[in-house]
């Protein structure tokens, strides 16, 4: 996951970060090993990305979304969801 450009976030069944990789955390401006381990919806409070996690979980199959950051800037990504 280090070298990926693309950003991967892995959720587990009760919506913790179990891990994130360096890209994904420049995007969102983290620090990898501050956020590992902890609920998603406490670090992340962005209604269309914790919507876009609770359709993975709850319809089991991919799904996609554009997801709106503003801190610490304004930012638009298209964010994809899959069951592993």
């Amino acid at each position: 996951l280090g070298g990926m450009t693309e950003g991967v976030i892995a959720i587990d069944n009760e919506r913790r970060i179990t891990k994130i990789n360096r890209a994904a955390a420049e995007l969102l401006n983290e620090v990898q090993g501050d956020i590992e381990g902890k609920l998603v919806h406490e670090v992340y409070r962005n209604a269309d990305f914790l919507q876009l996690v609770e359709e993975v979980f709850s319809n089991g199959g991919a799904q996609e979304a554009e997801v709106a950051f503003y801190h610490p800037e304004e930012r638009t990504m298209l964010a994809h969801g899959a069951l592993l």
